[in-house]
């Protein structure tokens, strides 16, 4: 009876090492499922920040031409291309996560990861559209001031032109020569325009030269993202979203 008791003793051991095991691994699961959710959850809330933060700029963006507002919409637009790696990090991840642990909750977080892509992708393309407004101000202005000295210079061409002939009695000979000394008079008006131009211009030229010089933010979410080393996708190219919607059946691709 004792020897059946110690076999029976054994044996309730195994089992109870075993289930601790399984207890171990569970418990190891959730911890990990935990820390991943809240890594994604804590990512797309920054985001969200962030994004806002670049789209107060644009939005309160002035209708003007000056080269400081373009330089700012190209610097805001370098800014979320480098977000772009952190997006497709993300969406690996919780592509993942939803393999290993498929529930509601990852599906509700799939629909926040969704709509934060669909504000990236509108910010980007408020930008796009600031950026071009701005432009075709500021070269809509360098032109007209082109225009404005050109229309003075022939003017005053003309003038040269026509009191270059010295023929004529006293009175033609006289008018001429008020003629050329009401354009030496307006020389100051061409030298003023011709000024505008070279300071429009140059201010052109110096917009894009400026923006080449931009560099992104280290505040910005994308560093704390990529500094996960298990999330990390250095030097990934974007691709189209591929959403395991097996596991997750409430979140569908953008």
């Amino acid at each position: 009876m004792s020897y059946v008791l110690q076999v029976l003793q054994t044996d309730l051991r195994k089992k109870l090492l075993g289930v601790q095991k399984l207890q171990d691994q569970a418990s190891a699961n959730l911890q990990d499922f935990l820390s991943q959710r809240k890594q994604l959850q804590d990512y797309i809330t920054q985001m969200f920040l962030w994004l806002k933060g670049m789209e107060d700029p644009l939005m309160s963006s002035p209708s003007g031409s000056a080269p400081e507002d373009i330089c700012r919409v190209k610097e805001v637009q370098k800014e979320l291309q480098t977000q772009q790696g952190g997006l497709d990090a993300s969406r690996e991840a919780l592509n993942s996560l939803c393999r290993k642990f498929p529930s509601q909750e990852l599906a509700d977080l799939g629909s926040d990861l969704t709509e934060l892509i669909k504000t990236f992708e509108s910010l980007n393309q408020l930008s796009a559209r600031t950026l071009g407004g701005l432009q075709t101000h500021l070269q809509t202005h360098f032109t007209d001031l082109v225009q404005e000295f050109h229309r003075w210079l022939l003017e005053q061409k003309e003038i040269v032109k026509e009191c270059s002939d010295r023929s004529g009695d006293t009175n033609i000979v006289e008018r001429k020569l008020q003629k050329l000394k009401g354009a030496m008079q307006r020389v100051g008006r061409g030298s003023s325009a011709s000024r505008r131009c070279v300071r429009r211009g140059s201010s052109c030229s110096s917009t894009s030269q400026r923006a080449a010089r931009a560099r992104c933010s280290s505040s910005s979410p994308l560093c704390s993202w990529t500094g996960t080393a298990s999330w990390r996708h250095a030097g990934r190219t974007s691709r189209p979203w591929r959403t395991d919607t097996r596991c997750c059946a409430g979140w569908r691709p953008v």
